[in-house]
């Protein structure tokens, strides 16, 4: 489920470093740009990971996973 304001993105899993609850932000692969801040992972597959982001995010990723690719990085604390 993603929080009230939300939407959940997809992303391909490259990493064992994700668990669901985790905060992160997502970068541009290409730039380096952040994308969205405070993403919550919501799921995670063998595959992919989904995180829910903050709705107005949304055309930014879908613009970078079109460009080359997102990452999620994790936030502290």
């Amino acid at each position: 489920r993603t929080p009230p304001g939300s939407a959940a993105i997809a992303l391909d899993r490259t990493s064992d470093l994700f668990v669901v609850g985790d905060r992160v932000d997502l970068h541009d692969l290409v730039d380096g740009r952040r994308l969205g801040i405070n993403g919550v992972v919501i799921a995670v597959t063998d595959g992919d990971i989904a995180v829910a982001i903050d709705a107005y995010a949304v055309p930014d990723v879908v613009r970078g996973l079109g460009r080359g690719g997102v990452v999620p990085v994790l936030r502290a604390g």
